[in-house]
């Protein structure tokens, strides 16, 4: 809409000063190997970190978990956010956002990830 754009690259901008509510849903998993992984996101907003990291380690490839974030504040124009991800160094290196079918009739496949972005109107 006129009021973000969302970058094939991920990244969210905040065309308009105001107040929005943003959310973010990721889906992590693995695919394969054997071992422990950590993965990490974290929020960037304009390239620096904001609120806290969401963190979780994975034993085995049936491993999936969801993590959000959700802001709820005034932006001021073209302001952006972006979402960093990091696997450990000392673990496997698998895992990461992952979408995964579903067997149910009827239901969609769990995304990777959404995002929803709400600008309040008349809020400054």
């Amino acid at each position: 809409n006129a009021d973000t754009n969302i970058a094939s690259t991920g990244i969210i901008t905040l065309l308009k000063t105001g107040v929005y509510i943003v959310t973010l849903n990721l889906n992590f998993g693995r695919t394969s190997g054997a071992g422990t992984v950590t993965l990490a996101a974290r929020l960037l907003l304009n390239g620096s970190p904001t609120g806290f990291v969401q963190g979780m380690s994975m034993s085995d490839t049936t491993s999936a978990r969801p993590a959000q974030f959700n802001i709820y504040k005034k932006f001021n124009a073209n302001d952006t956010l972006k979402v960093q991800i990091v696997r450990d160094s000392s673990g496997i290196n698998n895992g990461g956002l992952i979408a995964t079918a579903t067997a149910a009739s009827g239901w969609d496949d769990i995304p990777a990830y959404w995002v929803r972005v709400h600008k309040i109107d008349g809020a400054v």
